[in-house]
């Protein structure tokens, strides 16, 4: 009776894979099933590489985004080797929305933080202590910050506004296919 019980559950198994290879995925979970692992990253992104700077200890890397957006990583030089980093190679730029700062498009301060992507909020989702925001990005690709209830008073926060989130070119972690 057990077999017959594994055998089942093996079948089972089988055809929710094969249904969720066929399902239509959101832009935030597609680039998971494109690396079949799981992350804690929030954002995910998929890109071509367009630019490489080698420094002594560190590469620079610059990624096309759908649209007009960019992201641009830095790794080591090792990683990069690793990675088999080179311009038009597919990577995917993972980055934790805890790293998302936000501010508004218009703001007069000057920030050291490489990245700035713009869009309008899409989505805010209110917890106890933080705050869930999700910006759509005018290629397609969204950006979800998480940020205390006291940023979203500060700035005004909500669906429909301009803003944009920057985070450190450092605080964008790369993967590629294996094999790619």
């Amino acid at each position: 009776m057990s077999i017959t019980i594994e055998v089942e559950h093996y079948r089972f198994l089988e055809q929710l894979s094969e249904q969720f290879e066929q399902l239509e995925l959101d832009p935030f979970h597609q680039p998971l099933r494109n690396l079949n692992m799981y992350t804690s990253a929030r954002n995910q992104f998929i890109g071509n590489i367009i630019s490489l700077k080698e420094g002594a200890v560190n590469t620079e890397i610059v990624i096309q985004l759908k649209g007009d957006d960019q992201i641009v990583a830095t790794v080591t030089g090792e990683s990069a080797k690793r990675l088999g980093l080179k311009v038009s190679k597919e990577v995917y730029a993972l980055i934790k929305a805890s790293h998302i700062i936000l501010m508004p498009p218009n703001s007069e301060l000057e920030v050291s933080a490489r990245n700035r992507l713009c869009g309008k909020v899409a989505r805010v989702i209110l917890g106890p202590v933080n705050t869930e925001v999700t910006l759509q990005l005018p290629g397609g690709n969204t950006l979800t910050a998480t940020v205390t209830q006291e940023a979203v008073a500060d700035l005004g926060i909500q669906v429909g506004n301009e803003l944009c989130g920057i985070f450190k070119a450092p605080q964008v972690i790369l993967a590629v296919k294996k094999g790619g």
